[in-house]
């Protein structure tokens, strides 16, 4: 795979900089998602990824995605195989999933324990 964005690229710099840093040269890569205001929702060979911006699109997303990544922080959502929500992120960094077979690495599983981090 490429790394592909999700809706509008808000900030072109940031964009690019990922994907020079990733290796993919050429033009940036907007993955095929349907969006709203609540958030997006995405096909991959993983199943159903959704993107959720509002905590009312959540009950949803839990009963019909195999990925979730929410803004917010999340209790309770049994159904998907991987949810990163607002604290796992904020706790761990970014994160890379690969989606065939799904994988997933955060920076600080890559990175280890360090004094500096929290």
């Amino acid at each position: 795979g490429r790394l592909g964005f999700v809706g509008k690229v808000r900030d072109a710099y940031a964009a690019d900089e990922w994907l020079e840093r990733d290796g993919d040269a050429g033009p940036r890569r907007i993955a095929p998602a349907r969006c709203d205001g609540w958030g997006c929702v995405l096909r991959s060979k993983a199943g159903i990824i959704a993107i959720s911006q509002r905590y009312e699109a959540l009950a949803d997303d839990c009963a019909n995605a195999a990925i979730v990544i929410a803004a917010f922080d999340v209790r309770d959502c049994p159904g998907p195989k991987l949810v990163i929500d607002r604290s796992r992120a904020m706790r761990d960094g970014a994160y890379a999933i690969r989606l065939s077979p799904l994988r997933v690495e955060s920076v600080a599983s890559a990175r280890g324990k360090r004094p500096w981090s929290q």
